[in-house]
């Protein structure tokens, strides 16, 4: 039996990264793709990372990062995110 996927909307904040992820993201570009299509692809979380029991965002660093970056200039979300009023950006 394969394992099963699960989307779950989660708040921002609580998107913990991998800290050894090596990838250089192009934020501008992230950025400018969010503005043109949305936020069509959840990034992925990963058990086994950042040590026993934490775990974290195995693909999609650079997502969340420019997801922050946009919070904290004070835009809106982009599509596919959801402004929740008690939550914050899920």
């Amino acid at each position: 039996m394969s394992e099963q996927l699960e989307i779950r909307y989660i708040p921002l904040d609580q998107a913990v990264l991998w800290d050894r992820n090596p990838k250089r993201h192009s934020i501008g570009d992230l950025d400018a793709s969010f503005d043109r299509y949305g936020f069509k692809m959840p990034p992925r979380y990963e058990p086994h990372i950042n040590g026993p029991g934490q775990g974290g965002i195995g693909a999609g660093n650079g997502r969340i990062k420019t997801l922050l970056m946009r919070r904290e200039q004070g835009r809106e979300p982009p599509r596919g995110i959801v402004d929740d009023p008690d939550r914050g950006w899920l």
